[in-house]
């Protein structure tokens, strides 16, 4: 049988109430007795004692009036007849006592003989009275025979109430002795048990607590915990949960020690003066430094001096604030290595838990992208430009009439140059916007002049395609940068003309929602399958990417810089499409 802690609570309330208990019913028995052979005992006493208070009131009657007989002197006669009113009164008194016990029959009796006796007395006295001397009442035949009659009837009285209520003189204090000793056995017992159940909690509970709040202190510090406590309680189970719950922690703990260990970053915690209290095992192949000598230091003594300004700011901010720490820093030593400091401060363990990542592979080619950009941008559009106008002037015979086959050809070219010089600009715009280098210029313009003039770019498109352009009307002026809007909307009117069918429609829309301007471009063209949704504004991604970069001439950067001109204005930008059944492509800025 399974014994809970509630079962177990409820034996050690019961034990002693059931204790208790006893000891009432048994002291409730031995006091009834004890009254009712006291009760007994006065009724005992009453009996005989008024029996033996009848006789020497019978007694001193007769002697009075013997007395009175013999000598005539009155006052014998006094004391005779107040003696007889005592008698009268005295057997009247009493009838119900002996009536109650069952003695009537023969108390009425032993009052007739007292009445009988008393006539006979009655009679001795008159006769003295008048003259007569009756003689020793004492030598009377009859008043023998009265009195022999009255003592036989008190011995049967008395015999009956022996045997009614038999008693022993030490029956009543044998019945309290017993409950003398039933009230210190009582109050011995409970004491016991109060002793029993205090070495009962204290072996079976108590200790067992013990032990769990000893495992509870030894489990933070690592220690091995202690045996697990016995029983089947919930005591027990718990304390089996919680061996369980440490075996799970330890287990947890060494699988984090060993991603600890075999990480390639640095991962470390600082104190709140930037000293090392952590670090992870890979600080020697990330560093060349033993993990006992990185925390003998602090943060700034592996980092160049230069820096120091840069990353106390950084501690400082993130202690201050909560900001999250992204510092980058070089590390102190002959060679270059860059390194990105991120973590954050915990208040409530006083520290900086930080992961330090090389990133000079990344800086290296960030700044080979940037001499790359650097070199497009001027070793290589300048050129292309002079080519694009030679070939533009070449193909409006600027240099006389040419041959038909060269002026068409010279035509192709400038338009293959001027994609390529577009796919450069778009490359130097998604860097700036990358690079945060693009600076926003906000302006207050009117959405119908920036409608007015998105269409005007794609008018002539819009003409050749045969598309309809369907354009909002609003009187609403917004603060944006207005030429990025403007190059967003040609974008994304481009897109709409050039994946519609001819003979559609093409709308743009605006309205404000919850202090936002929303901007959408609606086309009813073929619509983008679900599952290319999400990369539609990823760079050099298209949905058919070999038809539309041969059909379409798109190179799959103008949804891109699109995002991020949207992005850089503190808006977001999304599409709405399902597969032929045509496009949404909407973007939302704050309106202040």
């Amino acid at each position: 049988m399974r014994l809970t802690l509630s079962k177990k609570g409820l034996l050690l309330i019961l034990l002693p109430l059931l204790v208790q208990l006893s000891c009432f019913v048994a002291y409730d028995r031995l006091l009834s007795k004890a009254v009712s052979l006291y009760q007994k005992q006065m009724h005992n006493t009453l009996v005989i004692g008024h029996l033996n208070w009848l006789g020497v009131l019978l007694s001193v009657s007769s002697l009075s009036a013997n007395g009175y007989a013999v000598s005539g002197d009155k006052e014998f006669l006094d004391v005779y007849r107040s003696v007889r009113d005592d008698t009268r009164r005295e057997l009247k008194e009493n009838s119900a006592l002996f009536a109650v016990s069952g003695y009537e029959k023969d108390y009425g009796h032993l009052a007739d003989l007292a009445a009988k006796l008393h006539g006979q007395l009655d009679s001795v006295v008159a006769a003295n009275q008048f003259g007569h001397k009756g003689g020793d009442v004492a030598v009377n035949a009859d008043v023998k025979e009265l009195w022999r009659d009255l003592w036989l009837t008190r011995k049967t009285i008395l015999e009956k109430e022996q045997v009614r209520t038999p008693l022993r003189p030490k029956d009543v204090p044998d019945a309290f002795s017993s409950l003398r000793i039933l009230t210190n056995s009582g109050i011995v017992l409970s004491i016991a048990i109060a002793i029993g159940v205090m070495l009962f909690y204290s072996q079976d509970i108590a200790r067992r607590l013990r032990t769990m709040m000893e495992n509870v202190s030894r489990l933070p510090a690592g220690k091995p915990l202690l045996e697990r406590v016995e029983g089947n309680d919930e005591i027990a189970t718990f304390d089996s949960s919680f061996h369980d719950m440490a075996k799970a922690l330890a287990e947890a703990r060494e699988k984090e020690r060993a991603i600890l260990d075999n990480a390639i970053d640095i991962i470390c915690a600082l104190d709140s003066g930037g000293r090392f209290t952590q670090v992870s095992k890979s600080v020697f192949a990330g560093w060349g430094r033993e993990q006992e000598q990185v925390l003998r230091s602090t943060a700034f003594d592996v980092i160049k001096a230069e820096h120091h300004d840069t990353f106390r700011t950084a501690l400082e901010r993130a202690l201050s604030t909560g900001e999250k720490i992204h510092c980058d820093v070089q590390l102190a030593g002959p060679e270059q290595t860059d390194v990105l400091w991120t973590g954050a401060w915990s208040a409530e363990n006083q520290s900086f838990y930080c992961v330090v990542h090389d990133v000079t592979k990344e800086r290296e080619i960030e700044r080979m992208k940037r001499d790359f950009v650097a070199m497009i941008s001027h070793d290589l559009r300048s050129p292309l430009m002079s080519v694009q106008v030679f070939l533009q002037l070449l193909s409006s015979d600027h240099f006389g009439e040419m041959p038909d086959q060269v002026t068409r050809r010279s035509k192709m070219s400038a338009s293959d140059m001027a994609r390529l010089i577009n796919l450069i600009n778009n490359l130097l715009d998604i860097d700036r916007l990358e690079e945060g280098q693009m600076k926003i210029f906000r302006e207050k313009v009117e959405v119908s002049k920036l409608f007015e003039r998105s269409c005007e770019s794609v008018d002539s498109l819009a003409e050749r395609a045969c598309i309809k352009l369907a354009v909002a009307d609003s009187t609403d002026e917004i603060e944006v940068d207005e030429g990025l809007i403007i190059q967003v909307l040609v974008n994304l009117l481009s897109n709409a003309i050039k994946f519609s069918p001819s003979n559609t429609v093409v709308s743009l829309e605006y309205r404000r929602e919850n202090e936002q301007a929303y901007f959408a471009v609606v086309d009813q063209g073929r619509g983008i399958p679900k599952d290319q949704l999400a990369l539609v504004f990823e760079r050099f991604k298209q949905v058919d990417e070999k038809d539309d970069a041969r059909k379409k001439k798109g190179s799959g950067l103008g949804l891109t810089i699109c995002k991020r001109i949207i992005e850089a204005h503190g808006g977001t930008i999304g599409v709405e499409s399902e597969k032929g059944a045509g496009s949404t492509f909407w973007f939302r800025i704050p309106l202040s």
